[in-house]
Formats: C-alpha cells, sequence, structure tokens
C-alpha cells in the first residue's frame, strides 16, 4: 500500500494512544467502513513475513470476545496492524471501580473467553492448515469490557511477537504460569528458554484473570487460596473447575480449550444436582423438625416462600426473554435464555424458550435440533404445559428446513397423543395434502372444523391443495384472501410467507413485494423477523433482475442493508450486497462488501468466486485491453480456485469460461 493509498483509507491520529516495549498504538478512522481503528506501529525489526502470516491468520477468526483484525501494512520501514477499535473499560478497571462481579457473570466470562481461545487456537490459514494463535499474554488489562453488551473482549494478541523470547519479554509475572516465569528467568541468565507458550499457558493465565474477576485478589501459584471465592459463594465445581486451569503442573491442565469449555458446562449440570441434593436434604430436616418441635406452620411458610422465590426469579427470566423477543433484541434474549438454561437445564420450559430463541432468528436446524433431543420427547413429558407447543415448534422447524416427512411424523405422534388442536389439524392437513394423501387431510380437517377451525384457515387449506395440484393462479389468489387483518398472527405468518415464496417461484417478484411489506405492515419488524426481511429482499433482487432497472436494483440494496442494520445478517446476505453493488458499479463498495464475508464467515468459494465476478465486471466495464486492468480478476480466480468449494456452481463455471476467453486474447497469463 502506498502512503496515498494509506491517507485515502485511514485517518490517524498523530499522538499515541498507548505505547508498549514494542509497539506503540494509535487511534483513527477507516473511511470507508466509517469504523474506529487502531493501528500497532512496532518499533523493533522482526520478521514481516511472519507477521503477514498472523495477521491473515487473525483476518479469518471471528467471535464477538475477540476483535476484529482488518489489515496489516508495510509503509515507510514500519509495519502496522489495523484492529477494530473496542469502546469500554478494561476488565482491571472494571473490578478497581465496581469490585468482583457476581457469579452467574463470571460464568458467562468464563464461557466467553474459553470460546475465544478455542476460536484463536483453532485457527487455520488460507489453505485450511492448522495456525493456532497463542496469545501468551492474558491479563486484566488486555480484556475490554464492551461498553454496549457488557461482554468481554480479549485484545493485544502479541502479533508482533514473532519468536519464543520476545513473547516472554513482555509476560506479567502475576498472571504466568510457572513454566513461563522459570523460561524468563532462564533468558536473563543468558540460557535459552526452555518452554514456548502453548494452550495450555493461556489456559492458565485465563484461570488467574478469572480468580481475580471473582475475588478481586492476584492468584500466586506458591500460595494458593481458594478461600476468597468460597466466601463469596463460588459454586464448589466451579472452583473445582479453575483448580484444573490454575495447576502449577503443566501436564495437570486441561489440553486445549474446547476440553475446559466441556468441562465448564459440567459445571452447571452438577451445581444443578448438588442444587437437589441439597432441597432433598432440607426437606428431610423440616420433615423432622416437624416431627420433634411440632413446627409446622413455621416451617411449611419457609418452604412456601423458598418455592415461591425461586419461582418469581423463574418468572423474571422468563418475562424478560419475553419483552426482547417481542422487541426483536436476539442477543438479548439469547443471554435470558442461558440464564434460564442455568437455572433449569433440564426443564421442558428451558428447552422450548431456547428453541424458540434460534427460531426467531431463522435458526431452524437448531431449533429442531433442540427440541429433538431425547431426554425431551418422551411420555413423562406429556401432561406438562408445553410439551404440546414444544413439538408444535419441532414440526415448524422440520417444515422450515425442507424435512417435511419428519414434520408430519411429529403431527402423527401429536395426533396420537390426542395434542392437536384446530390450528395444529391445519398444519396437518396440508403437509398432507402435500404429499397426496387426501383422504387422511380431509379427515384431520374435518376434526379441526369440529375444534372450531374458522374460515380463513379452510382457505389456507385449500389454497394449498390448488396449488399443489397446479392450479398456481387460484392458489396464489385463495393463500392471498387470508392476509387480512383479522386473520390471527400465526396464520398471517404461514399465509404471507407461502404467499411470497410462490409468487417468487411463479416469477411474480412485483407481487411478493407487495405481499411481503403488506404482512410486515400488519406484523411489525420483531414480529416478522428475520425471515419476512432476507424474503423482501430476494424478491425486490428478483424484480431487479426482471426489469434491468438500476431503480430495482438500488431497492434490492436498500432491502439487503436493512437487514444488515437489524443485525440478521448472515453470509447470503452480504454476498446479495456484494452482487447488487456489482451491478450497480459501485466496485470498491463490493471489495468492501467481500472482505467483510472473509473476515466473519472465512474465507469460502462464495466469496472468493464474488470477488473474482466483482473484479472481472470492474475490468469489462473500463472497456479496455490492458491486461494490468484484470490482474485482480486473475489473482481473485486464483484464490477462488485454491478454495474448498462446489466447483460446479454456474458462477464459478462462468468466471472460468470468461478465463479462457482472456487467456487466448492474451489478457491473462
Amino acid at each position: 500500500m502506498t502512503e496515498q493509498e494509506f491517507n485515502q483509507t485511514y485517518r490517524v491520529e498523530t499522538r499515541p494512544f498507548s505505547t508498549g516495549g514494542y509497539a506503540d498504538i494509535y487511534k483513527g478512522i477507516h473511511r470507508r467502513l466509517n469504523m474506529e481503528v487502531i493501528f500497532k506501529m512496532l518499533r523493533h525489526d522482526g520478521d514481516q513475513e511472519q507477521m503477514l502470516h498472523e495477521v491473515e491468520v487473525l483476518k479469518r477468526v471471528a467471535h464477538q470476545c475477540l476483535p476484529r483484525v482488518l489489515d496489516a501494512i508495510a509503509l515507510n520501514n514500519a509495519f502496522y496492524s489495523v484492529i477494530e477499535y473496542i469502546p469500554g473499560r478494561t476488565l482491571a478497571q472494571e473490578i478497581e471501580t465496581n469490585g468482583p462481579v457476581s457469579f452467574p457473570i463470571l460464568m458467562r466470562w468464563s464461557r466467553d473467553l474459553c470460546e475465544a481461545l478455542n476460536v484463536l487456537h483453532t485457527a487455520t490459514d488460507a489453505y485450511g492448515n492448522l495456525s493456532p494463535v497463542i496469545h501468551a499474554d492474558i491479563k486484566p488489562d488486555n480484556i475490554i469490557i464492551r461498553a454496549q453488551t457488557g461482554r468481554p473482549v480479549l485484545i493485544d494478541f502479541n502479533i508482533s511477537a514473532t519468536s519464543d523470547n520476545a513473547r516472554l519479554q513482555g509476560l506479567s509475572p502475576s498472571f504466568s504460569p510457572p513454566e513461563l516465569i522459570q523460561a524468563f528467568q532462564n533468558i536473563r541468565a543468558g540460557f535459552a528458554p526452555g518452554w514456548a507458550p502453548d494452550q495450555r499457558t493461556d489456559l492458565y493465565s485465563l484461570g488467574t484473570v478469572l480468580y481475580f474477576a471473582a475475588c478481586g485478589r492476584l492468584y500466586s501459584y506458591e500460595h494458593p487460596d481458594f478461600n476468597p471465592l468460597r466466601a463469596r459463594g463460588i459454586s464448589p465445581a466451579y472452583i473445582q473447575w479453575l483448580k484444573y486451569l490454575l495447576h502449577p503442573n503443566h501436564g495437570a491442565r486441561y489440553p486445549s480449550a474446547a476440553r475446559a469449555l466441556q468441562a465448564l458446562n459440567r459445571v452447571t449440570d452438577i451445581d444443578a444436582q448438588v442444587l437437589r441434593i441439597q432441597n432433598s436434604r432440607s426437606r428431610r430436616t423440616i420433615l423432622l423438625s416437624i416431627i420433634l418441635c411440632l413446627g409446622l406452620a413455621c416451617a411449611g411458610l419457609g418452604a412456601w416462600m423458598v418455592i415461591t422465590q425461586r419461582s418469581q426469579s423463574v418468572a423474571e427470566i422468563t418475562e424478560n426473554w419475553q419483552r426482547d423477543i417481542s422487541k426483536g433484541d436476539f442477543e438479548a434474549a439469547s443471554e435470558e435464555a442461558d440464564r434460564l438454561g442455568h437455572r433449569e437445564p433440564s426443564s421442558l420450559n428451558t428447552k422450548r424458550i431456547q428453541a424458540e430463541t434460534e427460531f426467531a432468528q431463522g435458526n431452524y436446524g437448531k431449533s429442531a435440533q433442540i427440541l429433538n433431543d431425547d431426554v425431551f420427547r418422551n411420555s413423562s413429558m406429556e401432561k406438562e404445559p408445553q410439551y404440546r407447543d414444544a413439538l408444535k415448534m419441532l414440526a415448524d422447524s422440520y417444515e422450515r428446513i425442507g424435512q417435511t416427512m419428519q414434520a408430519r411424523d411429529v403431527y402423527e405422534e401429536l395426533d396420537s397423543r390426542d395434542l392437536l388442536n384446530a390450528e395444529d389439524c391445519r398444519d396437518y392437513a396440508a403437509l398432507l395434502t402435500e404429499s397426496g394423501q387426501y383422504d387422511q387431510a380431509n379427515a384431520i380437517l374435518k376434526k379441526g372444523q369440529d375444534q372450531g377451525l374458522g374460515e380463513e384457515d379452510v382457505s389456507y387449506i385449500q389454497a394449498r391443495n390448488n396449488w399443489n395440484a397446479g392450479n398456481k393462479d387460484k392458489g396464489i389468489s385463495l393463500m392471498l384472501s387470508v392476509i387480512q387483518p383479522s386473520t390471527s398472527q400465526d396464520l398471517l405468518l404461514r399465509a404471507g410467507r407461502t404467499a411470497a415464496i410462490w409468487q417468487i417461484s411463479n416469477n411474480k417478484p412485483d407481487g411478493a413485494v407487495k405481499t411481503l411489506e403488506t404482512v410486515i405492515g400488519l406484523l411489525g419488524d420483531a414480529s416478522a423477523g428475520p425471515e419476512y426481511y432476507r424474503l423482501l429482499a430476494q424478491a425486490k433482487m428478483n424484480q431487479s433482475a426482471k426489469t434491468g432497472s438500476d431503480t430495482d436494483i438500488d431497492a434490492a440494496l436498500n432491502a439487503v442493508d436493512q437487514i444488515i442494520e437489524k443485525q440478521w445478517d448472515t453470509l447470503d446476505v452480504w454476498n446479495s450486497k456484494a452482487a447488487l453493488e456489482s451491478a450497480l458499479g459501485k466496485y470498491d463498495l463490493a471489495r468492501i462488501s467481500v472482505m467483510h464475508m472473509e473476515e466473519i464467515y472465512g474465507v469460502s468459494r462464495t466469496s472468493a468466486t464474488r470477488r473474482a465476478l466483482i473484479e472481472y465486471d470492474a475490468a469489462q466495464a473500463k472497456r479496455s485491453k490492458n491486461p494490468a486492468d484484470y490482474t485482480d480478476f486473475a489473482e481473485a480466480l486464483e484464490k477462488a480456485q485454491n478454495t474448498k468449494g462446489d466447483e460446479n456452481s454456474a458462477d464459478y463455471q462462468y468466471l472460468l469460461e470468461k478465463a479462457a476467453e482472456l487467456k487466448k486474447k492474451g489478457l491473462i497469463s
């Protein structure tokens, strides 16, 4: 990158934001992304090739508790790494200001940081080869508590520490394991370090940070003391888990962050078992007290208060979850679902809420996976109020991912247990008609009408019957007749989605856009959810493809941007954004979108192929016969060829054909 290109892309403050032993850190702005970033400018002569490799690996890792590493730049004999700026306070500042954190927050931070380390330790390079990133300096000052979410973000990856000696020069003794302290002493004495940081090194440092967060004190492996944690009510199972992280013997720790995370998840189960045992013992003690002291009234009142308090706590979490879901704040809803999972991990209601959270975000495969657990699909759950709702959602999840046979099986299970209500009969009958089981469908529909199934529901079935029989226009017309303000929300969601999908498949994108906008207007953003907005974007893209109008392409791009603004984006959404920007001739923006795909979702055939398409269109737009204009296309195509993926895709075959034409013309080699 030239100095001019650097200044066009970035704006950098003149004074360092902070300084360290090997780098100065500056704040700045990425002009095109309109994003605050930090620049780490190295001060020592390092192996730039190795540094570039490390940055390329870090650009492919993605987790909410890791900052985005955007770029590596060599300029004017200096090397910069460009990283997302994280607003918030360090964990050290947080504990100094507010004191030790509560156990639920400690558990959440433990899980978050274990996941982040697992992502770093299992990172891969551009060719899919394992290229672990060892942090080697985890401490409270290198963890930012993100201001918006309260989640910990692990910063300062020591990108410049390209040798074991360099990594050891900046270690923090209070948060480093015994073997690294010894290695550091060896270096000072003029000997080889004798030890290099690895995964278990990071896990030990993580343990010291969590100990500090739990009780506000520094941990010492020479004088281990867990009494401060016990005094703060930290569960024995968690303390035992922490002891494994903090074991002075390197080989006695968890071998990986993934194993540590598995063990952490068992802490919740162990705590639940301990609570059940304690409750059982408490009941026996109360009974003995009744017999010995005749304190029936007092003991009964005490037990009632304990049960009520626990119920209120669960009810409060559930109420918060419902509020977040209704607002469309799925991240907050996921956190409440996790809290409920910690409180009642074996509850069917917990599983239903966890599944509904995934369902609301369009993760239908995940919701099906949660609800199809054999532990929750048994007759002992049949009498629970949530049982029918859970099976109903399981059927809906299967239907959304195209597994209609499994969905029919679930409805058959509901029918065999006499749990079908009127709406279930409607949806079961609809699935039966699609598989040609008309007699059985009519019998189920009759059962639904006996339970009060309304005319709109019957019209919904009739619409599907006509569509399946080949009367597509009649089917669409009947389905659209169901879409009225008086229609129930559940039926409105189904009818609107089905009508729009039919209109799109019947080459009527204008009608699909109108249908989807009508339903979104009736339901509101949160109730319509991600699926409706993704369908709307698809309909508008089909509309733009049909007309070729820049106005329609721009409208489709706006629909895609709406999804991203609501944080409902996926890899496909960004792929569509890049394609639309390219179609409008906004090649620079399209390249940024592809960069985002690669940074967040990793290098994939989708993103590599999309980049090649953009570079080809950009070169063609110049109407040039200059080979230099096709260099970026050739490099992007080579990247696509080196990336694992579907080589039979139409886009990829198109690129191969164009490459062959350009080779004949001598425009690429």
